[in-house]
């Protein structure tokens, strides 16, 4: 996942840790923004094998990856808006390499939704995608 991290890094113009994070979504405070995105895993489907490889030779991953942008108290549209740019970047992204992991595809499993809001009431917009990619030897994903 720290993949796609630094990808939306270069492509989206978020600055990692302070208003884009992998697996949390730290308090706002101490350079952490209010408006703020993080990536999460959630899982994915099986992984592809050849029609003649060994147990534990996956060919390809199938990743799951969730997308949630919280936004200041009433900034319901700031968090939409900023959604709506990560949706752009990975909804249909098709070949590339990140980091020397190859990504075939990704797509986005719905249209960004609204989520609900945190203890603070802020809202948080999300969106849910699958990638196809190169199996991976650590944990970018």
């Amino acid at each position: 996942m720290t993949d796609l991290v630094d990808y939306l890094t270069s492509q989206a113009g978020f600055t990692a840790g302070t208003d884009l994070f992998y697996s949390q979504m730290p308090d706002p405070g101490s350079g952490v923004a209010e408006l703020a995105t993080a990536l999460y895993e959630t899982g994915g489907r099986s992984y592809a094998h050849g029609m003649a490889s060994a147990p534990g030779a996956a060919v390809a991953e199938y990743p799951h990856v969730q997308v949630v942008t919280r936004g200041a108290r009433d900034g319901y549209d700031e968090a939409r808006a900023v959604q709506q740019r990560v949706w752009s970047l990975l909804d249909g992204s098709i070949g590339r390499t990140i980091n020397g992991v190859q990504y075939d595809w990704g797509m986005a499993l719905q249209p960004p939704f609204a989520l609900g809001r945190d203890e603070q009431h802020r809202p948080l917009i999300a969106c849910n995608y699958e990638f196809a990619k190169a199996v991976s030897t650590s944990t970018s994903t």
